[in-house]
């Protein structure tokens, strides 16, 4: 969701588009009087895997509401963000022996 943050590494709130002119100041994120905060984060499932090493952790589907530097609502889906699918390589110095010796 690069487009979503600042550069402070904040997420783009409606305030500040109002304060830079890029959308009009009586603009409103939606119905109510409470503006909305971004990034709206909802978690659609969790699930719990157990292999058969005896680790165990949980997953999620979740999907992230933004806005862009324009004032559009973006929207990214993540599914299963705690998981890391890059394997562990480990190095060892390997001594080749010829068996013809």
């Amino acid at each position: 969701m690069e487009q979503l943050n600042k550069s402070d590494g904040t997420f783009i709130q409606l305030e500040d588009l109002k304060a830079v002119g890029a959308v009009p100041t009586d603009f409103k994120s939606g119905p109510g009087e409470k503006p909305k905060k971004y990034p709206d984060k909802k978690v659609y499932c969790l699930f719990r895997i157990k292999k058969s090493d005896g680790s165990e952790w949980l997953v999620s589907r979740q999907k992230w509401v933004g806005l862009d530097r324009l004032g559009n609502e973006t929207m990214k889906v993540f599914l299963d963000p705690e998981t890391y699918d890059k394997p562990n390589f480990s190095y060892q110095n390997v001594r080749i022996v010829d068996p013809i010796l």
